[in-house]
C-alpha cells in the first residue's frame, strides 16, 4: 500500500482518540447544568470501554469476511454520528439528554474499537517488513492526539461552546473518512474464510497467550492510576484541579520518546526481550510513584512525574513489539490458514487486552486505596506485574531472549547451516584464485 494510505490511517487513528479526550474536561460542565449526577456521568463515560472491549474480538472475527475497508469506514461513520449526537445533546433535558449521551458513547465504543482493530490488521498484513516501526509511530501519534485534542477543544469551546466544538470535530472526522474512502484500495472480491482460525487455536499459541496478558498487566498499570492519582496529587502536592489533567498526559509523551530509543538503542533485543524490559520498568515505576512505604523514601514531585513517564515508556515497550511477535509465532504454529486471518485475530486480541487491563485494574486499585496509602496500593499492582514478568520470562522465554540466547527453530537452523556451506564454498573459490 502507498504512503497516502498510511497517512490516512495515521490521521484517522489520531482523530478518534481526540474526540474521546475532549469529553473529559468539557462534558461534565454541560451535564452538571442539566442536573445530571456524578454517578450518571460516570456511567456515560464507562459504557464506551465496555462496548469497545466486547466489540474488539468480534471485529477480529469478521474483518476478513466483510473486508477491512468496509469495516473501518463503517466504524469511522459511527464516530461521526457520535460527535453529532453529543453536539445536539445539550438541546435536550432529563432522560432524553442521558439517552442521547449513552447512544453517543455506544457509537464511540463500536466505532472506536472498529477503527483500532482495522488499523492494526491493515498494518500487520500490508506493512510486515516495517511493522514494529509503523505500529510504534501510530501509537506515538495516538498519544500526541490525546494531548492536542483537549488543547484544540479548549480553543473551539471558547469560541462557540460545547456543541460548536463537537460539530468541528465531526467535520474533521468526515474529512478523514472521505480521504480514506478515496485512497484505501478496495477489499478483495473473494475472501477465503472456509478455514477460519478459532480463538482456541490462537490462544494455544504460547506467544499469543503470554503477550496478551503482558498487554493486560501493562495497561493495568495505567488503569490503576485513573481513579486514585488525582486525590494523591491534590492531597500530597496540592495540585490544582485544572493542572491534574496534565499528569494523565505524561504517559502519552513517553511513547514517541520510547519509539526513538527502541529504534536507536535496542536493536539487539528481540520482541520478548523488550516486553520483559517493559514489564520490569513498569514494576519499578509503580513502587516509586508514591512511593511505597517499604522504600522509606519521601514523596517527591519530580520522582512522581518521572515514574509516570516511565510507566508510559514501559507500556510502549510491551505494546509495540507484541504485535509482530504474536503474528509471527501464530503464523508459524497455525498451518493451512491465510496470514490475513491470523492478523485479524491478533488485532482483536490486542485491542481486547488493552480494554481488559484498564477496565479491571481501576476498581482493584480503588479498593486497595480505600484500605491503604496511594503508594502501597500501587506497590501491590507493581508486584503483580513483577510476578507476571517472572512467569513471562520463564514460560515465554523472555529471559533467554533478554540475555541474547534466542531459541532457534529447525528451519532457522537449516538456513544457517546452508548459509555456512555457501560461505565455505566462496572461501574455497577465493583461495583457488589466490593460488592461480
Amino acid at each position: 500500500m502507498s504512503d497516502k494510505v498510511l497517512l490516512g490511517l495515521y490521521g484517522l487513528g489520531m482523530i478518534g482518540p481526540s474526540i474521546q479526550s475532549i469529553l473529559a474536561p468539557f462534558f461534565p460542565l454541560v451535564a452538571h447544568k442539566k442536573n445530571i449526577s456524578d454517578k450518571m456521568i460516570g456511567t456515560i463515560f464507562g459504557i464506551q470501554p465496555l462496548i469497545a472491549g466486547i466489540c474488539s474480538p468480534i471485529y477480529g472475527m469478521i474483518l476478513s469476511k466483510y473486508g477491512r475497508k468496509k469495516i473501518i469506514l463503517t466504524a469511522a461513520f459511527l464516530m461521526i454520528l457520535s460527535a453529532l449526537a453529543f453536539a445536539i445533546a445539550p438541546t435536550f433535558d432529563g432522560d432524553t439528554f442521558i439517552s442521547v449521551c449513552l447512544l453517543s458513547r455506544f457509537f464511540q465504543g463500536v466505532g472506536g474499537s472498529g477503527i483500532a482493530t482495522s488499523i492494526v490488521a491493515i498494518f500487520s498484513t500490508s506493512y510486515r517488513e516495517r511493522l514494529e516501526e509503523i505500529f510504534g509511530i501510530q501509537q506515538s501519534l495516538t498519544g500526541v492526539s490525546l494531548i492536542i485534542g483537549p488543547l484544540i477543544g479548549m480553543g473551539l469551546f471558547a469560541i462557540g461552546g460545547f456543541s460548536f466544538m463537537l460539530y468541528c470535530f465531526a467535520a474533521i472526522f468526515f474529512v478523514g473518512f472521505a480521504y480514506l474512502l478515496i485512497v484505501l484500495p478496495p477489499d478483495e472480491d473473494v475472501i477465503d474464510t472456509k478455514n477460519p482460525v478459532s480463538w482456541i487455536q490462537m490462544l494455544r499459541v504460547k506467544s499469543v497467550l503470554m503477550d496478551f496478558f503482558a498487554i493486560c498487566v501493562a495497561y493495568g498499570s495505567l488503569g490503576a492510576l485513573e481513579p486514585i492519582l488525582q486525590g494523591f496529587l491534590q492531597d500530597t502536592y496540592k495540585i490544582k484541579d485544572e493542572y491534574v489533567a496534565i499528569f494523565f498526559v505524561i504517559p502519552s509523551l513517553a511513547f514517541p520518546l520510547t519509539v526513538v530509543v527502541m529504534r536507536k538503542c535496542m536493536q539487539r533485543f528481540s520482541a520478548k526481550g523488550k516486553i520483559c524490559l517493559g514489564l520490569i520498568l513498569i514494576s519499578i515505576s509503580t513502587q516509586l510513584i508514591g512511593p511505597a512505604s517499604f522504600t522509606l523514601l519521601p514523596s517527591n514531585l519530580f520522582m512522581t512525574i518521572t515514574s509516570i513517564l516511565f510507566i508510559g515508556s514501559g507500556i510502549a515497550m510491551v505494546m509495540i513489539p507484541s504485535l509482530n511477535d504474536m503474528v509471527e509465532d501464530a503464523t508459524k504454529k497455525i498451518s493451512d490458514v491465510r496470514p490475513a486471518l491470523i492478523s485479524d485475530r491478533v488485532s482483536g486480541l490486542i485491542a481486547l487486552a488493552m480494554y481488559v487491563g484498564k477496565a479491571t485494574s481501576g476498581p482493584f486499585a480503588g479498593a486497595l486505596r480505600d484500605n491503604m496509602s496511594f503508594g502501597d496500593a500501587l506497590s501491590i499492582v507493581g508486584f503483580i506485574i513483577l510476578a507476571y514478568m517472572i512467569v513471562y520470562g520463564i514460560v515465554a522465554g523472555g529471559f533467554n531472549e533478554l540475555a541474547g540466547r534466542r531459541q532457534v527453530n529447525k528451519t532457522d537452523s537449516l538456513l544457517l547451516e546452508k548459509e555456512m556451506v555457501e560461505n565455505r564454498k566462496k572461501s574455497f573459490y577465493l583461495l583457488e584464485e589466490d593460488d592461480v
